[in-house]
């Protein structure tokens, strides 16, 4: 008959066992909390879309011209789709105190909706045919529709002074 001697380590063991089970989850807490916290933070996942609208005013044959750029990016992780109908690039003139509506164009005809991380762009010439003598400068905004959600974006052109050193026509 063999005795065996009672381990005398049983008590320490069975407490490192407990105490490698906690730090493993708070662990585990920790490293859950880090990665809701960047997900919240980070607004990758959220719905975003990036917009942008520039616009150069020149003459051309005695007439008035606007070259315009209009450019949308997803920065998200979504599809979106593109809304044509509402969807659009206005243009107003400002002759005064309030900007008057000179037309609007469609944009984005060509797409119905936009990947994550693609970017687009829609170009558009415009013959702007308002009184120059009185018109200060112009306006152009870019609406788009997706869904639910409606995202703008605007830029204000400076018409030049005739009088003024360096503004040609």
């Amino acid at each position: 008959m063999m005795l065996t001697e009672p381990d005398i380590h049983a008590n320490a063991k069975f407490w490192l066992e407990v105490a490698d089970a906690i730090v493993k989850f708070i662990a585990l807490l920790v490293g859950a909390a880090w990665a809701l916290m960047n997900y919240l933070r980070g607004r990758t996942y959220k719905r975003k879309l990036e917009l942008g609208i520039t616009g150069k005013l020149f003459r051309r044959n005695g007439k008035l011209y606007l070259s315009i750029l209009c450019r949308l990016k997803n920065v998200g992780l979504a599809v979106y789709p593109i809304k044509q109908e509402g969807s659009a690039c206005q243009i107003f003139a400002f002759m005064g105190f309030k900007p008057e509506h000179v037309r609007t164009y469609p944009v984005f005809t060509d797409h119905g909706w936009i990947e994550p991380g693609e970017q687009i762009e829609h170009p558009l010439m415009v013959r702007i045919a308002v009184d120059e003598s009185k018109l200060v400068g112009l306006q152009i905004k870019l609406i788009i529709l997706s869904g639910d959600i409606e995202w703008n974006s605007s830029c204000i052109i400076e018409f030049p002074d005739p009088d003024q050193p360096g503004a040609g026509k």
